[in-house]
């Protein structure tokens, strides 16, 4: 607690290093599904979870509006996952709505689109987040289906580093277009997760 306390209010010894690594990490994503069975019959939602570590030496705060970690949006709807049939390798039509937030131009460390997230290393929680979805009408019965990453599968804005050093006095409030020669981190799946339809 002293150390959060020290290095948000800014009094670490040392301000904090803006350099980026030449090799950015990798977000690290592992799926788990509440069931192997998505029943079309049954009213019980079919949840699906993400837990996100990163593959570096160093914890890594986000942004993760419009992407497939962020808590306060479906997902499903704006290009987060794909359901890809096993057998045809065809993937079910998802619906896609790109439903438009006014959005300041600043983060805070408060915001909830702001999110740390551990190293693989370090021991602690993964940053975790899940999603309930419904029957859908384009997946057939009978078959499997593999959950995937779809198109919104990388992180513009990121800093190395804890939300509290990130967001260190004098930096409270942190611009929220960086560079355009900041690469993005990319979301890579790190297991595979499978489900069967039935009626």
């Amino acid at each position: 607690m002293l150390q959060f306390i020290q290095d948000y209010f800014g009094l670490q010894q040392e301000p904090y290093d803006e350099t980026l690594p030449d090799v950015p990490p990798r977000i690290l994503l592992t799926v788990i599904t509440s069931s192997d069975i998505m029943s079309k019959s049954d009213t019980a939602p079919f949840s699906i979870t993400f837990q996100a570590v990163v593959d570096g030496d160093r914890s890594v705060t986000v942004d993760v509006f419009h992407t497939i970690l962020w808590r306060s949006f479906p997902t499903k709807h704006y290009e987060g996952f794909t359901f890809t049939d096993s057998r045809t390798q065809m993937k079910a039509p998802l619906p896609v709505r790109d439903i438009q937030y006014h959005v300041p131009g600043y983060l805070e460390a408060s915001d909830e689109c702001v999110a740390e997230i551990p190293t693989k290393v370090s021991g602690d929680l993964p940053y975790e987040v899940s999603f309930t979805t419904g029957n859908n009408d384009a997946m057939q019965t009978g078959h499997e289906y593999e959950i995937g990453l779809g198109p919104k599968d990388e992180i513009s804005w990121w800093k190395m580093g804890s939300k509290a050093q990130v967001f260190a006095a004098p930096n409270e409030r942190r611009g929220r277009h960086l560079d355009e020669d900041v690469p993005k981190l990319r979301m890579v799946l790190v297991n595979k997760a499978t489900f069967k339809v039935v009626g």
